[in-house]
């Protein structure tokens, strides 16, 4: 990794050695007290080694497979295919209200993208810290790089995903509009959830090991607790009191503002955004602080 170790481990931020004052031993590993302000500054200046890390994550995320990262684009469409035949063969269909003229294969990878994005950041980040312990034991570096390059490395994933969508669309005759162009804040302010969730639970793995296989349960309850597979028009209609309690999620607000702006070229409703916004916020804020408060002691514990 560019710029981070080479010989002797020093406190390295970026590609920056601070100076040590004459007889001053350089610490090895142990992070500053900072505050969010300072985290923030040294994150900024460490941007070429994020960019190293993020890059580091996508090359080996399908390392030594044939397809390589072509199985980030496989993955998702044999997913909806699956789903798609059995509900076919069922004959149920999850969609209804503004979103009943969708072919559900559609409708289903419109929602699959974005909560991609969510849990590429859950999954990996929570065991961000602990997977790169040799690394985290050796020198210092802002230690929120590590579950930021996850959670920026599903939103280069989704890049690519959101391109295979838009063709998928055309070739049903489901052609974008303007609207397209509000995808960007909608991914941006999942990826600002996944990353202050990745924060807290990051930090908390490198105490509780059993978290990481944790997760993977709590995300399989995430999934059919937020509409991505089904509508909520669908939900209202049979169970009026359990909408109230998906609006409470703020993936669902996203999932309908995406699926809105991308598939139906609607402006979606701006308060559900702002919602999901101010929990991104209060996640990323709590999060950071929580993980600065306890990252002094991850060197030795991981």
């Amino acid at each position: 990794m560019t710029g981070v170790v080479e010989a002797t481990p020093t406190r390295v931020v970026g590609n920056r050695v601070p100076d040590l004052a004459p007889g001053e031993e350089p610490p090895l590993n142990e992070p500053p007290a900072r505050s969010i302000g300072e985290s923030l500054r040294e994150v900024r200046t460490a941007r070429d080694l994020l960019f190293q890390m993020v890059r580091r994550d996508l090359a080996t995320k399908h390392a030594g497979s044939v397809l390589g990262f072509f199985w980030s684009l496989l993955t998702p469409m044999l997913t909806v295919a699956v789903y798609a035949t059995v509900f076919w063969i069922m004959g149920f269909t999850p969609t209804a209200g503004e979103f009943k003229d969708l072919p559900f294969a559609l409708f289903f990878f419109g929602g699959l993208v974005v909560w991609n994005v969510m849990n590429a950041g859950l999954a990996g980040g929570t065991g961000s810290v602990v997977g790169q312990g040799f690394l985290v034991r050796k020198i210092y570096f802002p230690r929120e790089l590590l579950p930021l390059a996850v959670v920026l490395s599903g939103v280069v994933t989704f890049l690519f995903e959101f391109a295979v969508l838009v063709v998928f669309q055309c070739i049903l005759g489901h052609y974008p509009h303007w609207t397209i162009v509000l995808a960007v804040p909608i991914i941006a302010i999942t990826a600002l959830l996944a990353f202050g969730a990745s924060l807290f639970l990051s930090a908390m793995n490198v105490y509780f090991r059993d978290l990481q296989h944790f997760i993977n349960v709590a995300l399989q309850l995430l999934f059919w607790a937020a509409p991505i597979i089904y509508d909520v028009s669908l939900i209202q209609q049979q169970h009026p009191g359990a909408v109230k309690l998906l609006r409470l999620n703020p993936l669902t607000g996203l999932l309908i503002g995406f699926r809105e702006a991308v598939l139906l070229g609607k402006v979606p409703g701006p308060w559900a955004l702002l919602y999901a916004l101010a929990w991104g916020v209060v996640l990323v804020l709590g999060g950071w602080w929580y993980f600065n408060r306890h990252e002094r002691r991850m060197a030795e514990l991981v």
